[in-house]
């Protein structure tokens, strides 16, 4: 990458974000003194990820949502993140406004890159949130996340609260949602937008 930037690029940025030019500037210093060659590798994210992204540091689950962060970033899949990258895909949504940053989760979340998430996309997505906040609650708490009064013991109380979420942001009734209801849901449901948050930083 190029030690300055560009006028286009920082027009790019300027209107892809809630950014100011001097502001984009000054992170653009900052990236270069502790990146020097412009590109932030899969590690690297991982470090600056530990005191964003909830749970134990270097837990199993929390590495993968890290992954996952990186993968959404690194459009190109060349195995960096690069300064556009980081400033628009991922900092100005983590700090933005709070539609923007339940638009980034909803990508985050949409592990097949449908647009959409499904009701398995959403279980798998709970299990891990669930083990990554919530692994020490005993049955008796269960209902601090699920309404749901019949739960089996054949089925994991993740199901129970995946299943919930979709009926609660589904309002369609098609069986998956959109960024937008994924943004309507949380918004309209707080109990459910703590949840599905991975990020330790506060709306």
């Amino acid at each position: 990458m190029e030690k300055t930037l560009r006028t286009s690029e920082l027009n790019f940025m300027n209107k892809s974000t809630h950014f100011s030019s001097q502001t984009i500037l000054e992170y653009y210093r900052k990236f270069l003194s502790r990146y020097n060659n412009g590109f932030v590798n899969r590690d690297q994210f991982n470090l600056i990820c530990q005191n964003l992204v909830i749970g134990k540091e270097n837990a199993e689950e929390k590495t993968s949502m890290i992954n996952l962060l990186f993968d959404l970033c690194d459009k190109d899949e060349n195995g960096h993140v690069d300064f556009k990258e980081y400033l628009v895909l991922f900092w100005s949504r983590i700090v933005g406004p709070e539609d923007q940053k339940l638009a980034l989760i909803f990508e985050l979340y949409d592990l097949n890159n449908s647009g959409y998430i499904d009701f398995h996309e959403m279980h798998s997505i709970v299990k891990v949130l669930f083990k990554l906040k919530y692994s020490t609650c005993s049955p008796s708490e269960y209902s601090l996340f699920t309404n749901q009064e019949f739960i089996s013991s054949n089925l994991p109380i993740t199901y129970y609260i995946a299943m919930d979420i979709m009926k609660a942001f589904d309002l369609d009734r098609n069986g998956k949602l959109t960024k937008q209801e994924f943004i309507n849901g949380c918004l309209s449901h707080q109990n459910f937008r703590k949840f599905l948050s991975p990020l330790k930083i506060s709306s």
